[in-house]
């Protein structure tokens, strides 16, 4: 779907066996997908539903801008493919469109895909981008059904690497990322008294192999 209808309306049903590349703007249009939906353009809420597959893309420096997700019934899955180590230049993410956008992503599994030239080391990846006032809620899974924790490490196909997921990135803390962080040796901590946190910065050193 390439043509622009910012006005359309209504709802886009994508079936178990059909593939939809949304490369327009649907945005007022809500999307119910049972098959996959693909491409670089906007839509509203999107429902994931059981065995489907949502993804950015694909191709290097891509994104699909939607109002939110959530997995209604079933499981479905999020697939993402880095091609390098510059995000968001050459690499695919989710970006909420709104200020209240919410992304539901509790029991959705999560695939993520190095492509060439991937090297995987020292650089961080979005997965979700929100803008202030957006969530996120729940963990993805990994291919066994496991939920995949915060502070969890992420493997990436086709790749020997993995990466640590990160459920509150960002300035607004409501981002989802992938640290791709080797030789972690360290990490720096603060004390937040009044609201009994401790946060972490975690690091590498660079020196070793």
């Amino acid at each position: 779907v390439s043509a622009d209808s910012p006005n359309f309306g209504g709802l886009l049903e994508i079936g178990s066996q059909a593939t939809a590349s949304v490369n327009a703007d649907f945005s007022k249009s809500n999307a119910n997908v049972s098959g996959t939906l693909s491409g670089t353009g906007t839509l509203g809420l999107v429902s994931s539903l059981a065995g489907s597959y949502v993804q950015p893309g694909p191709g290097a420096g891509q994104r699909l801008n939607i109002e939110g997700l959530n997995p209604t019934t079933g499981k479905g899955a999020v697939v993402f493919d880095i091609y390098g180590n510059q995000q968001p230049v050459t690499n695919d993410y989710l970006r909420g469109t709104s200020s209240s956008s919410a992304f539901n992503i509790e029991g959705l599994q999560l695939i993520v895909n190095g492509e060439a030239p991937f090297s995987g080391n020292g650089f961080v990846q979005k997965l979700i981008e929100n803008g202030p006032g957006g969530t996120v809620s729940g963990f993805f899974v990994d291919a066994s059904g496991k939920p995949i924790d915060d502070g969890g490490k992420v493997q990436i196909n086709g790749t020997s690497k993995t990466a640590v997921i990160d459920y509150s990135f960002g300035p607004d803390n409501n981002d989802v990322a992938l640290l791709f962080v080797e030789n972690l040796v360290y990490s720096l901590y603060t004390y937040n008294q009044q609201a009994g946190t401790l946060d972490l910065q975690l690091g590498e050193d660079t020196n070793l192999t």
